[in-house]
Order: C-alpha cells, then sequence, then structure tokens
C-alpha cells in the first residue's frame, strides 16, 4: 500500500512537472507572437503616420498656392 501510494504520488509530481513545462512552452509562444504582432502595428503605425503628414504638407502646399493666387487676384492678402 505504501509502495503504491509513493507510485501514485511520483506519477501525480511527473504529471505536474509535464504541465508546468507545457504551460511555460504555451506561455513562451503567445509572448513570442504578441511581439510579432506588436513589431507590425508599430511598422504599420510608423508608416500611416508618415503618410499622413506628406498629405498634410501637400495640402499645405496647396492652400498656400491658393492663398497666393487669391492675394494676386484680390491685391488683398488672404487671412489663414
Amino acid at each position: 500500500a505504501l509502495s503504491d501510494a509513493e507510485q501514485a504520488l511520483a506519477e501525480a509530481e511527473a504529471a505536474g512537472r509535464r504541465r508546468q513545462e507545457e504551460a511555460c512552452a504555451r506561455a513562451a509562444e503567445l509572448i513570442a507572437g504578441a511581439r510579432v504582432r506588436e513589431e507590425r502595428i508599430a511598422r504599420e503605425t510608423e508608416r500611416v503616420l508618415r503618410e499622413h503628414g506628406e498629405r498634410w504638407d501637400d495640402v499645405r502646399a496647396q492652400m498656400d498656392h491658393v492663398r497666393a493666387s487669391l492675394t494676386t487676384l484680390t491685391g488683398q492678402a488672404v487671412a489663414e
């Protein structure tokens, strides 16, 4: 009976270690996946911000051109 209990304890401890190892491996996979996603999102965010900055520059240049044209046509400076 004692040896059966010791055997059961050893099996339970081994199963516990396996589950812990599996949990650690799964956690490492999740963290690695999250890091990949984080990097992808950061790159996408940088791209969008860069595009918006370029569009803003284009809009400002167009507005400057329109103001200059209005000033030329009216002879008066246009308020911003």
